[in-house]
């Protein structure tokens, strides 16, 4: 299950794929417009557990315009059929997923049962969660806020002051909580906060770090954040920052281009080892811009080499099993696959 860019008749889609194949099983049409993808502008999570995939398309049309709110659609991930569309109030975000307990967490505050897709409780209001399902922990953000959550019973345990958290991360092997500090005003630098999963104390809170986009590799204990570094001249350019989940050292950052559109994501591949930063290239001129994907060996905090890909603003999945990353090209409604077993 990947998303697709927009079609062509300028209808956004998503389109479930054969894994093995490639091959076409369905393509679902979600809204006039939309930039899936293009952060924040829509997300796709999958719950494997129980064959879901929960669809959001938060509030984005294209060229930032306003326009109505949209569903969130809910699929089967075998079949690509819809089985709900959420549609009340305003558009609905998905925040995380516990898997060991087939909880859906949304931006509405609505609590889904990841089985049977109906309501079943409410939470906090927040901007982003992780789930530590090792703890039976939810760790929820909100601005300026972190909380610490019982997974089951829903109950604040503990609640810290993080001015400007916008992003959480969890790294259960390590019990520690990475919270992405994004402040309002550019004149305060991005960084990040890391906590004990267990106590909620603070290990460290002067990590540098971007905040245009964050991802986490498990396995190794890094996190890999994406920023723009400021220039005199245009464009500015953009970083990806490394560093440890445990206590926030051995940092190190790479340019991974020159970038005027504010497209950028980040995959994961744990198994492997690897972290692919995808972004929008204006070294070549002209727009739109094509995207380049950097490819980071996580381990050895190194940049392997960068790939030119398709035209638009991005979006990634890494599938691991199989050792395969896609990348959407929205502007020519293309999809780029590539092979990382052969880096």
């Amino acid at each position: 299950m990947i998303p697709q860019s927009l079609a062509p008749n300028g209808h956004g889609s998503v389109s479930v794929l054969d894994a093995d194949t490639g091959r076409l099983i369905r393509t679902i049409a979600l809204g006039r417009d939309l930039f899936l993808g293009l952060p924040p502008g829509g997300s796709m999570i999958v719950a494997e557990r129980t064959g879901r995939v929960f669809v959001s398309t938060c509030g984005v049309a294209s060229g930032g315009l306003s326009r109505a709110p949209e569903p969130l659609l809910i699929l089967d991930a075998r079949s690509g059929q819809v089985v709900r569309r959420l549609t009340e109030g305003p558009d609905v975000c998905v925040l995380a997923v516990d898997e060991r307990l087939g909880r859906v967490y949304l931006s509405t505050r609505q609590v889904l049962d990841a089985r049977t897709d109906v309501d079943v409780g409410r939470t906090v209001p927040a901007t982003a969660m992780a789930v530590d399902a090792a703890l039976g922990r939810l760790f929820a953000v909100d601005g300026s806020h972190m909380r610490m959550i019982d997974a089951r019973t829903d109950k604040i345990l503990v609640t810290r002051a993080v001015p400007g958290a916008r992003v959480a991360l969890v790294d259960e092997r390590r019990n520690r909580v990475v919270v992405g500090i994004v402040p309002d005003s550019y004149y305060y630098d991005e960084n990040a906060e890391i906590f004990d999963a267990r106590t909620v104390r603070v290990i460290t809170d002067a990590v540098d770090g971007g905040g245009d986009a964050w991802g986490i590799d498990r396995a190794a204990g890094r996190v890999i954040s994406i920023g723009t570094r400021t220039s005199n001249a245009s464009p500015s350019i953009i970083d990806a920052d490394i560093f440890d989940t445990t206590d926030g050292r051995h940092n190190r950052f790479f340019e991974v281009g020159d970038v005027i559109h504010p497209a950028a994501t980040i995959g994961v591949d744990e198994r492997r080892g690897y972290a692919f930063v995808v972004t929008a290239d204006a070294q070549t001129g002209g727009s739109p811009y094509p995207n380049v994907i950097s490819i980071i060996d996580t381990i050895h905090r190194r940049l392997v080499r960068q790939i030119g890909l398709g035209l638009g603003p991005p979006s990634i999945a890494v599938d691991e099993a199989r050792g395969r990353v896609y990348v959407t090209n929205l502007q020519d409604n293309t999809v780029s696959v590539l092979d990382d077993t052969r880096l």
